[in-house]
């Protein structure tokens, strides 16, 4: 959504005024955080088409965009190498344009998957998540279930951390707001692909990554359950507070 539909809008942007689009078609508007990002760039509830309920339109005139980075047959290889105006363009809507909102936010966050999106979690988990959340609650860390929080909460969150770490997800896709220099620590399957590892290089995060062999479900690029070491992971903190 953020990288793949919201910059198609942009796209158009250049060429005409969105003003003087009747309808925008979407692919659908399911999700609160779609309701949320299109309410932030002001759009009007009423010109909002989603594509799951109006499977046939008939227009006098039909615009439509390219994708803004799948250029190739492999959009597997291409997601791994989002441009850097999508990430520039995210910030000036959805960061420096917003308010802040007058609350604290915690410094270290590990992102908590439990009860988010099924399709997503049955199929890619942490085994030992219980025991991971624990070990990381003993070194201030605060776990945030993001897909409960609005989206201008999410962005707020990732700005304010220092250190964000978690299970690869849609949730990483909110580094583009996170600050130079924030360090991040991803647990992911050895054929997930560096989509946000390349994110994170863009925003100049401190990224590091906990590749693993899945122990069961290793039939996709980015499924199966895994399992992290506490050891490992305790390595690794240490080796990302040095660079």
């Amino acid at each position: 959504w953020l990288y793949d539909v919201l910059p198609r809008l942009e796209i158009c942007q250049k060429v005409m005024k969105l003003e003087m689009i009747d309808y925008f078609l979407m692919p659908n508007l399911r999700k609160k955080f779609q309701e949320d990002t299109l309410k932030e760039l002001n759009f009007p509830k009423q010109k909002l088409l989603s594509s799951e309920k109006f499977r046939h339109i008939q227009a006098n005139e039909l615009i439509i965009t390219d994708h803004p980075y799948v250029l190739t047959k492999d959009a597997h290889i291409d997601s791994q190498n989002i441009p850097r105006w999508i990430i520039e363009w995210l910030k000036e809507k959805f960061l420096l344009n917003s308010k802040p909102l007058q609350k604290e936010y915690p410094k270290n966050i590990y992102i908590d998957r439990i009860n988010a999106n099924y399709s997503e979690t049955s199929f890619r988990t942490l085994i030992n998540d219980n025991e991971i959340k624990n070990f990381l609650i003993k070194k201030n860390f605060t776990l945030v279930r993001l897909h409960d929080l609005d989206f201008v909460d999410q962005v707020q969150y990732f700005n304010n951390a220092d250190y964000i770490i978690g299970l690869h997800g849609a949730g990483f896709a909110n580094l583009s707001f996170c600050k130079s220099d924030s360090k991040v620590i991803e647990f992911r399957t050895e054929g997930t692909g560096k989509m946000y590892e390349n994110l994170a290089k863009l925003n100049h995060l401190k990224f590091s990554s906990i590749i693993c062999k899945p122990i069961s479900h290793d039939y996709a690029k980015q499924s199966g359950h895994i399992e992290i070491s506490l050891n490992t992971l305790e390595q690794k903190i240490q080796d990302v507070e040095k660079n």
